[in-house]
């Protein structure tokens, strides 16, 4: 895992944390930045990393959760236990939590899963999620990272 710092990190990372949530979210994404220095440096487990990260998935607001699958991305590569977390998520309760698993199929998951998530959340109940499952299944980065409609999910509806 490529990292610039562990203070740099939390400094970047507090940039796109809303102003009058700073101190809530910061308090869910640091965690986060946390276990990854300390996972790279030994003193930690992945299990502290999933745990940390679980939480800012679940509770935090865009600039915490968009951060925390960026890291878990990159854990992931290392450490893939990490992966499982994102289909804890997609069976979560709250529509909003799968939602944000919905949002980063194709991106921050590795196609294989991305599809077996996207086979779950396709039939979700919550119309927002299966509207966002199939937006990503239909809309995915190419090699050069271009978004582009390169799928067609309508093969899936009856």
């Amino acid at each position: 895992m490529w990292t610039i710092g562990r203070e740099r990190e939390k400094a970047h990372a507090a940039k796109f944390v809303r102003e009058d949530e700073e101190e809530e979210q910061q308090l869910l994404l640091f965690p986060v930045i946390d276990a990854v220095h300390d996972l790279k440096g030994g003193t930690c487990q992945i299990d502290d990393f999933i745990v940390a990260a679980r939480k800012a998935m679940i509770e935090g607001g865009s600039g915490a959760w968009q951060n925390t699958a960026n890291w878990l991305r990159q854990v992931a590569r290392e450490y893939p236990a990490a992966y499982d977390l994102w289909s804890e998520l997609a069976g979560h309760e709250s529509w909003r939590v799968r939602w944000k698993v919905a949002c980063c199929l194709y991106l921050d998951i590795p196609e294989p899963q991305s599809d077996i998530l996207f086979a779950v959340l396709r039939a979700d109940r919550s119309q927002k999620v299966r509207d966002y499952a199939v937006d990503r299944y239909e809309n995915r980065p190419d090699e050069r990272g271009r978004v582009e409609k390169r799928f067609d999910a309508a093969q899936f509806r009856s």
